[in-house]
């Protein structure tokens, strides 16, 4: 089970480093909101969704969906 929440943690932390810009940016830009029940980890940028990071027990391999663009296309 730690080794899942390191996980969780580990992707987060590569989202929020592909989100931050060159510039100084303020840290309530990125939202990181676990959802233990639905496993899955919602992330957002500018009070925007960006993705979430799902892990069912019904896949092989957790993953990234759905992707947005900053415009919020799919």
């Amino acid at each position: 089970m730690v080794k899942k929440y390191l996980a969780v943690l580990f992707v987060c932390a590569v989202i929020v480093a592909a989100g931050v810009t060159a510039q100084k940016t303020s840290g309530d830009r990125i939202t990181v909101v676990p959802n233990e029940a639905q496993r899955r980890v919602d992330i957002s940028i500018d009070g925007k969704p960006f993705t979430s990071y799902i892990y069912p027990e019904d896949m092989e391999k957790p993953t990234l969906y759905p992707l947005r663009t900053a415009t919020g296309t799919l």
